[in-house]
């Protein structure tokens, strides 16, 4: 198994404060207060500095991090209405702030792609991923508001924790990804 070095950790952590950006929000979009924002990363790549980097600080503090992935499955419209770019966009947007106000201030809310987002679970120690994982389903899958629409998600979730294992940034990425997947 590749243990990292105290430079690689370093390196890798430079480097993901440097790839990662903040996720712009569409115009007339209120700021919530206190609340950091919804990163973006470029690629998975990204996704593994920012998570070597998180459960790096988060053990160094005794506590066990977890990464829940978060998939758009379905968008439709209510009514007659096509879905535009726009919409779709907003619903995006919507989702990953809804997302931001429904975890711990801690916890890092990722946005990988047009459609999926990843959550890092700061201390998982006393409670189960899967308990989030089920919360956050009930209250982000349903209809939202978008310019005038009614817009429906449907989404996949799955969560990954070491649970007294010590597993690397890859290797919980691969077990929540087996996770997805397998839905």
């Amino acid at each position: 198994m590749f243990q990292p070095t105290d430079n690689a950790i370093a390196s890798a952590a430079s480097a993901a404060r440097l790839s990662l950006v903040a996720t712009p929000a569409p115009a007339g979009a209120r700021k919530r207060p206190g609340r950091p924002e919804v990163l973006s990363v470029a690629d998975e790549a990204g996704l593994l500095k920012l998570l070597q980097r998180e459960l790096v600080a988060s053990r160094r503090c005794g506590a066990e991090p977890a990464l829940l992935l978060i998939a758009i499955q379905g968008l439709s419209s209510h009514g007659q209405q096509l879905v535009t770019p726009a919409h779709l966009n907003g619903a995006r947007h919507a989702l990953g702030e809804r997302l931001r106000g429904r975890v711990r201030s801690h916890d890092v809310v990722v946005r990988l792609d047009a459609s999926q987002y990843a959550v890092i679970l700061g201390n998982m120690a006393q409670a189960r991923p899967e308990l989030v994982q089920q919360r956050l389903q009930q209250q982000l899958a349903g209809t939202y508001e978008i310019e005038g629409q009614c817009v429906s998600l449907s989404l996949r979730m799955a969560s990954a924790c070491g649970e007294r294992q010590r597993l690397s940034a890859a290797e919980l990425l691969a077990l929540a990804q087996g996770r997805l997947q397998g839905q």
